[in-house]
């Protein structure tokens, strides 16, 4: 296909980790959150569209990621139904649970 105003653009490769895909998201206009899984510990890296990427975080029984408009919005769902939120401190519960996580744009 020609580049043009139906096209996505130049296909661009991510430095992702070896690890085990789970889910990715968008997580703003420049940058793409990867949910992965290693060994039992479930992972989160942001990268940078053409630049560096994030300090993985940890989670525990991740099976889904969404994203929002900002690192600040990113949620992540577990196998029982908890919601998390990144946080200074790491992954913690939002207090919402749910079987799906969605965004509307």
């Amino acid at each position: 296909m020609k580049p043009g105003a139906d096209s996505l653009g130049p296909v661009l490769e991510l430095p992702v980790s070896s690890a085990d895909p789970i889910g990715a998201t968008w997580v703003d206009d420049r940058s793409v959150a990867a949910l992965s899984t290693s060994d039992g510990n479930d992972t989160v890296i942001t990268y940078m569209i053409g630049g560096t990427s994030s300090t993985p975080t940890t989670t525990e029984n991740a099976e889904q990621i969404v994203g929002g408009s900002g690192p600040d919005n990113l949620r992540v769902l577990t196998s029982s139904g908890q919601v998390q939120q990144l946080r200074s401190s790491g992954w913690q519960n939002t207090g919402f649970t749910g079987t799906l996580l969605a965004t509307l744009h």
